[in-house]
């Protein structure tokens, strides 16, 4: 929904879903078949970075994108050492990035 109001990327580190229900592969399929979707599949966030405003993006196949928002969808645990490694400071307590 959000990609029919506003430029929207979608980044998985696999080349497709694999666990992905039959509606949601149709609905998937369709904003990509119609460009309302900009997929980045196959390939992983190799770290981010502040770029003004947005954040940067440099993903592991040596493109960069910027981004004013960034939503992750991250599956069973959190990626510690991935938020780390893009030195986004965390909350002892909860893991939570700190805005």
């Amino acid at each position: 929904a959000l990609c029919k109001t506003t430029p929207t990327t979608l980044n998985y580190r696999k080349k497709e879903f694999s666990r992905i229900n039959e509606d949601n592969a149709k609905n998937l399929q369709e904003v990509l078949n119609n460009n309302t979707l900009k997929s980045k599949l196959g390939v992983d966030i190799e770290s981010l970075e502040e770029d003004g405003t947005q954040i940067k993006v440099n993903f592991t196949d040596n493109t960069s994108e910027s981004f004013d928002r960034l939503l992750y969808a991250i599956g069973g645990s959190t990626p510690l050492e991935f938020f780390k490694r893009c030195s986004l400071e965390l909350d002892p307590s909860t893991n939570i990035p700190v805005v």
